[in-house]
């Protein structure tokens, strides 16, 4: 068997570079990439038929002073003890 001959059972693809994925068909066809501040970045992902997601923004280096971080439950990981 040949690599690529199409009579294997694995599925295999090109891995694209950061410059080559945005501009793939198969990516602008479904807006993977999108772009923030000049910068070629991911796209928010899930996208929900009935709400979409905030357009991206460049963080601003500011702490949300009104941020709050819940504790893991025991035995997700983390340090439990």
């Amino acid at each position: 068997m040949v690599l690529g001959d199409g009579n294997g059972d694995a599925c295999f693809a090109p891995v694209l570079s950061m410059t080559e994925a945005p501009h793939h068909p198969h990516n602008v066809a479904r807006a993977s990439f999108v772009e923030v501040d000049g910068v070629m970045q991911p796209a928010p992902a899930p996208r929900l038929s009935l709400t979409a997601a905030r357009s991206p923004s460049m963080w601003d280096g500011e702490v949300c002073p009104t941020a709050t971080f819940a504790p893991r439950p025991a035995g997700t990981g983390g340090h439990d003890r």
